[in-house]
């Protein structure tokens, strides 16, 4: 699998970076912090799962059956 470009990941980077600097504007701090743990792991890890998925066709396969039946069985 090949390294993601360097722009994808300064992109990331100052993404991230504003993120948290986004709770020195915050009225609560302390609820931002926990969504700000929430929003960047979360992104982070389906940001990672559709590039390695990307990298084959059976690995993009497998993540969208795994997809569909996540909203299948939220639904």
């Amino acid at each position: 699998m090949p390294v993601p470009d360097r722009s994808v990941l300064v992109t990331l980077a100052l993404w991230c970076t504003w993120s948290v600097a986004s709770l020195a504007w915050s009225v609560d701090a302390d609820y931002s912090s926990t969504q700000l743990k929430r929003e960047i792991g979360w992104s982070l890890l389906a940001i990672v799962a559709f590039y390695v998925a990307a990298a084959t066709p059976h690995a993009w396969r497998t993540l969208v059956a795994a997809a569909l039946a996540a909203f299948a069985i939220s639904a």
